[in-house]
């Protein structure tokens, strides 16, 4: 089974590439590169300088690199700043000044009411629409929906609907 794995998995042999022969060249170059910038005028220099450095720039431009990068740089930069804000421990932080303060405490009290808001079930703020679609169909009424009759307040808030026998298949 080793064998099996080793030999799909390997790489074959390597090659040993000669090196290139210029005397061999089937596409020779026109012009001498790089060109001897002392055996040429200040204006050849200036427009070969011109060209590369657009060459050079176009080759540079990478725009979906760019683009996941700055990405990528402001998700890490907003990342942080949510971290300090929400989680970061600034009161036991002795590198800080004014240690033992709390520099955002408006923000995470804030931010804590709404996960405890999340999490907790309370009777608050239950409307009457609301418990006709906790309803489950059957109670009260025509097979429930919008049409039907409200449900007690006692089935609108139970958090799953009643449990049926097992030989029941309606």
């Amino acid at each position: 089974m080793f064998t099996f794995l080793k030999r799909i998995f390997s790489r074959g042999p390597k090659k040993e590439i000669p090196p290139f022969d210029f005397a061999r060249n089937r596409f020779p170059a026109k012009k001498q590169w790089p060109p001897n910038l002392h055996e040429l005028s200040a204006k050849q220099q200036w427009a070969i300088e011109r060209k590369y450095k657009r060459r050079v720039l176009l080759k540079s431009i990478r725009p979906a690199w760019d683009k996941s990068l700055a990405l990528f740089q402001w998700t890490l930069i907003s990342g942080i700043v949510v971290y300090s804000i929400f989680f970061y421990d600034f009161p036991h932080d002795p590198t800080r000044p004014g240690a033992g303060k709390e520099p955002f405490e408006g923000p995470r009290t804030w931010m804590r009411s709404i996960g405890k808001q999340l999490w907790t079930h309370t009777e608050e703020g239950v409307t009457d629409s609301k418990a006709r679609r906790l309803a489950t169909p059957g109670e009260e009424g025509q097979g429930g929906g919008p049409s039907a009759a409200a449900p007690s307040a006692d089935t609108a808030l139970a958090p799953y609907p009643p449990s049926r026998p097992p030989g029941n298949s309606q």
